[in-house]
């Protein structure tokens, strides 16, 4: 989607960026709740777990059900994803296995397009995600190969972003207790905590093409070079922030010197709603249910470039059930 040409790319943008508000994403949010409850029931019990694994089923969860997806096509999709999310470090090792990852997604959201069609909800049920792109799709004459690539797009770019944002917030808050603690009480400081953890780490990069020689501190950049920007450095620059190196959830905001996480402009994520939806309301739980973590073994980084972040985060901690309703 991001490399289509500029009329496609509006299209595409204005059928269905609508559809992706702050509004969906809040009623969502009992969802993310309930589903982030059901992974710590089956993984926390223990009192020990590795928070990264256990983080990459919350985004593929969500986004499963969001589509009405079974929960069994959960592990493949979950195992597709990380390939293609590891596949953006260029090894070329991963390409027997990025290609069975591509078919294996693609396959599944176009059988899922399918299966809707031909069995459609019984009038007056709840529509899902799926049945609100359906029906955007078919106002704003966009194609079903536009859709499936829609969804997969959908699926990689709320996959290891979320997963690999969330796993560094509960490496970060592990040596800021009194922020962990406080944001297992308080959703709204949970928005705050997010916000800051966005500005703080981000494991994208910006991949762009030289349209002409550049010279840059002496160096040539040659005409239709790939440049890879990471946003990760943009929180960090001490010419726009404050202390920039100091995780602070109070910081006051800017709008004019804020985190861009969720791009800018035309590139702009769709999913930032949800995402920051998603982040929220699991730091929030994770915080209540999983009290006084502490790291219980080596940490690793996954590789540079592609969707950074840490590569394992063993803990141990103080599981609480969850209460009766």
């Amino acid at each position: 989607m991001l490399a289509l040409p500029a009329r496609e790319h509006r299209v595409l943008r204005d059928t269905f960026a609508a559809r992706f508000t702050p509004r969906f994403a809040n009623g969502v949010r009992p969802l993310m709740r309930e589903t982030l409850n059901r992974l710590i029931d089956e993984w926390a019990a223990g009192g020990s777990m590795d928070f990264e694994e256990f983080s990459s089923y919350y985004p593929v969860s969500v986004m499963a059900q969001l589509i009405g997806a079974p929960l069994s096509a959960i592990p493949g999709l979950r195992k597709s994803l990380e390939t293609m999310g590891l596949a953006f470090s260029m090894n070329p090792d991963l390409e027997p296995a990025l290609q069975e990852a591509i078919v294996h997604i693609d396959q599944f959201c176009q059988g899922l397009i399918d299966n809707r069609r031909a069995n459609p909800k019984s009038a007056g049920s709840e529509p899902d995600l799926l049945d609100i792109l359906l029906d955007a799709s078919r106002e704003g004459g966009i194609s079903d190969r536009q859709l499936t690539d829609l969804l997969i797009f959908l699926f990689v770019a709320g996959y290891d972003t979320s997963k690999n944002v969330f796993t560094y917030l509960m490496h970060l808050l592990i040596t800021h207790p009194d922020i962990y603690n406080r944001c297992a009480e308080d959703i709204d400081y949970c928005r705050k905590a997010v916000e800051e953890g966005l500005r703080y780490f981000n494991p994208s990069s910006a991949f762009r093409f030289t349209d002409a020689d550049i010279e840059y501190r002496g160096v040539v950049l040659p005409k239709d070079t790939m440049l890879f920007f990471t946003l990760n450095m943009s929180g960090r620059d001490p010419t726009l922030f404050d202390r920039a190196d100091t995780f602070d959830p109070e910081r006051p905001v800017d709008p004019k010197k804020r985190q861009i996480a969720f791009g800018l402009g035309k590139h702009m994520c769709l999913g930032q709603y949800i995402a920051r939806a998603q982040l929220q309301e699991g730091l929030h739980l994770v915080a209540q249910r999983i009290q006084a973590p502490r790291i219980s073994g080596e940490i690793d980084w996954r590789p540079f470039p592609g969707i950074w972040g840490l590569k394992g985060l063993p803990l141990e901690f103080t599981p609480v059930a969850l209460e009766p309703a």
